[in-house]
């Protein structure tokens, strides 16, 4: 894992413990807002109940029950009524527990409320809200046992501007909070990763030079067989000894072109460029390659031209050529490769295919593991055998493009498509 990587992985974690800390915050600012709301309306129902059935009066049990107001009640209670006779004339009106409005108002108001409320049929109890421009109204209408009907309107503008107060320092708490949690997830989340990257240099510092000192041991055993053969002639020990010295070769060469993919989060000299016409080269290099091993390879069915994107060609090249080379190295006998590039909307796909009729219960997961092969069975000495190091190499390119690959196998197909950003 290299730095990129690291600084990616710290990103979602950062991304992950905001998003679940702001929906966190937000449960329980809803909660708190709507059980305030809730228990609010609980209590504007209990004395417009009280004032309903006690007709008006702060004074007295209503029906008989007690209700439990606190001494301030009568004093901080703002509400008016309007009573109607029995042919809906107004009757008479009560504004002594209030001042915003006079009775003219009070009228109006009323008159309002008992239309909605015969709209209605007349039937059960029902709530209402009056808004003006300096107060909000709860009011309840309703019919008295002599005939009579009466509107009692409750002035609620303290409650509700304490509901929006509590609305508002909730919002204000969980902006805060989250400001205050980024900071701390992002400070502590860096010093976090520095290990990581530590680690990361020196594991990438460790390849390099240890893929340097194992040069020299390489090159002098391939001096000595060279010469042992030109003395001796050549048997099946030098042989033996020819093929591990190139397979020490060709694993340190990997070793370093791996080092090479991580090193930094440089993509490169990215210019912009005609991605059809650099693939296309590439491509074509693998036509007797093709030949030779008796594949069918076809790279210009599913070819658009005039792809262009800002990308390093050599990377863009050596992409393409890892993927081939993988799918040539492991295609069936007489089998088929496909290569395709199209576009979709703002990025730039790139698919390679090859037959591979064994590849049905394979973890494809497990693909992008460095020294990881597919096939086991093969012997240290099978000119086909990789090191598991292409493919890695094919995923820290995409990476370093925003991009991502993914590996599907269908009806005898193995395919390797990479999304590049």
């Amino acid at each position: 894992m290299n730095e990129n990587s690291i600084q990616r992985l710290r990103l979602k974690f950062i991304l992950l413990s905001m998003a679940s800390f702001a929906g966190t915050m937000i449960i329980l600012a809803g909660f708190i807002n709507v059980a305030n709301i809730i228990s609010t309306q609980k209590d504007i129902y209990n004395v417009l109940d009280f004032l309903v059935d006690n007709e008006g009066r702060l004074y007295g049990n209503a029906n008989g029950e007690k209700h439990d107001f606190s001494p301030e009640f009568r004093y901080s209670t703002r509400f008016f009524v309007v009573f109607f006779d029995e042919e809906g004339q107004v009757d008479d009106v009560n504004i002594t527990f209030i001042s915003a409005i006079n009775k003219k108002e009070a009228v109006e108001y009323a008159m309002e409320a008992r239309k909605k409320y015969y709209g209605f049929n007349g039937m059960g109890k029902y709530l209402y809200k009056y808004n003006t421009k300096d107060a909000s109204y709860y009011y309840r209408y309703a019919s008295l046992e002599d005939g009579r009907d009466l509107a009692v309107f409750l002035d609620c503008r303290t409650q509700i501007s304490i509901n929006a107060r509590i609305f508002y320092n909730s919002l204000i708490i969980c902006f805060g909070g989250l400001f205050i949690i980024f900071i701390l997830v992002t400070v502590l989340s860096e010093k976090a990763v520095k290990p990581e990257i530590r680690n990361a240099e020196r594991q990438k510092k460790f390849i390099t030079n240890a893929s340097h000192e194992l040069k020299t041991p390489i090159a002098v055993i391939r001096a000595n067989t060279e010469v042992q053969e030109m003395m001796n002639g050549k048997d099946e020990w030098t042989e033996s000894t020819m093929r591990q010295v190139d397979r020490m070769s060709n694993l340190i060469n990997s070793l370093v072109a791996v080092a090479r993919a991580e090193e930094t989060a440089d993509r490169g000299q990215m210019s912009l460029i005609n991605v059809s016409e650099t693939i296309e080269d590439t491509a074509i290099g693998f036509e007797s390659i093709a030949s030779s091993s008796g594949i069918t390879y076809d790279h210009t069915s599913h070819f658009e031209e005039g792809v262009h994107m800002v990308a390093d060609p050599e990377n863009i090249v050596q992409l393409c050529s890892l993927l081939l080379d993988n799918a040539m190295k492991y295609c069936d006998k007489d089998g088929t490769v496909t290569l395709s590039l199209e576009t979709s909307k703002k990025s730039v796909i790139l698919t390679v295919s090859n037959s591979y009729k064994d590849g049905e219960n394979v973890d494809y997961s497990k693909f992008f593991d460095r020294f990881w092969r597919a096939d086991s069975s093969h012997s240290a000495d099978s000119e086909k055998t990789g090191f598991g190091i292409g493919l890695s190499i094919v995923e820290n390119l995409v990476n370093s493009y925003n991009g991502t690959i993914d590996v599907s196998w269908n009806e005898g197909v193995i395919s390797f498509k990479c999304v590049l950003n």
